[in-house]
């Protein structure tokens, strides 16, 4: 099996309306709303201290973290071979 990498998307922030609030999801803080989209993106990068890449969706209302997440393919291990009377074998041999 080969590596691959997955595209992942995690929801940060709604908006709440009427106006430009914004709640910040599974914020650290309780002061958790801002009153503009500049604000609350700014109080998860000063939380996570990660440069990302940040998908808005206007029409929802809703701002999301998106990155790759890097996966390793399982090592396969070999299955065992039996002799005539169920001993395992030594494999290689």
């Amino acid at each position: 099996m080969v590596n691959q990498n997955f595209s992942v998307k995690k929801l940060i922030a709604k908006r709440l309306p009427p106006g430009d609030n914004w709640e910040l999801l599974n914020s650290p803080k309780a002061e958790s709303v801002y009153s503009s989209l500049t604000d609350v993106l700014e109080a998860y990068w000063e939380h996570f201290q990660k440069n990302e890449d940040y998908l808005l969706k206007p029409l929802l209302g809703e701002v999301w973290v998106t990155g790759e997440e890097f996966v390793p393919s399982p090592v396969e291990t070999p299955e065992p071979v039996y002799g005539l009377y169920g001993d395992k074998f030594k494999q290689g041999i």
